[in-house]
């Protein structure tokens, strides 16, 4: 079923996780006020992310730029990335745009997925993040032209993502 994913490497984070939903399905993975899921939910929009990603042409090794607060999206997204062997950027959202723009254009970001609250930073210099092919956000749609972080959800299947993963 998971072809050549080793499950038996339990310290890789996606792995983690795939082996978590096995276990403890029903088990609540995620509380974020009134926002619950279980660890077969997780997995299930981790693995939708993780393939939306994947059919964009993001790879292994690839950084993916992340802009959000403490929240569901920011989870999924950070395990969604590890499960295709991409380096996760984390950008401070009480920053100024100027020193997001830095962070992600430094960090050779190749897609950002960010809160829609955070548009008209992202906004203001989106033109500058020449190394960003690909703009995800939550919400609807605002000043930067973005693909949708739950039609993403909607329209990529819960299945693996069937990438070998290294543990180094």
């Amino acid at each position: 079923m998971l072809g050549e994913l080793d499950l038996a490497r339990e310290y890789v984070l996606g792995q983690m996780l795939i082996r978590k939903a096995r276990m403890n399905p029903d088990k609540e993975a995620v509380i974020l006020g009134d926002r619950r899921c279980t660890f077969q939910e997780l997995n299930n929009r981790v693995n939708r992310l993780a393939n939306g990603l994947k059919s964009l042409g993001i790879q292994q090794g690839d950084k993916v730029a992340v802009l959000f607060e403490n929240c569901m999206e920011m989870i999924e997204s950070i395990f969604a990335i590890a499960k295709l062997g991409c380096v996760v950027v984390p950008i401070n959202y009480r920053l100024i745009p100027r020193e997001m723009a830095y962070q992600i254009d430094n960090s050779d970001s190749m897609a950002l997925l960010f809160d829609r609250q955070y548009d008209g930073h992202i906004a203001s210099v989106h033109r500058e993040l020449t190394k960003v092919r690909h703009w995800i956000s939550t919400g609807e749609t605002g000043e930067v032209t973005s693909l949708s972080y739950e039609g993403i959800m909607k329209e990529y299947p819960a299945t693996e993502p069937l990438v070998l993963i290294k543990d180094e």
